[in-house]
């Protein structure tokens, strides 16, 4: 049993972590339930640029830059 690195394993979990926050967004804005509500859509797009931003966190991470 080898030595796991703690970056790889923070890689790891901000990549699962933004691939849900964009899975969530865009099941949100899909829905298309939130056109009454202007704020509750943009919160749902933020959540989108977040994730996507933890992603690219998440593989700088792995790659060890």
């Amino acid at each position: 049993m080898g030595f796991v690195e703690p970056t790889t394993v923070g890689g790891i979990c901000a990549m699962i972590f933004g691939i849900l926050l964009v899975v969530g967004g865009f099941h949100v804005r899909r829905r298309r339930r939130l056109h009454t509500r202007q704020g509750a859509e943009v919160l749902a797009g933020l959540a989108i640029v977040i994730g996507l931003g933890t992603i690219a966190a998440g593989a700088l991470f792995l790659v060890g830059v």
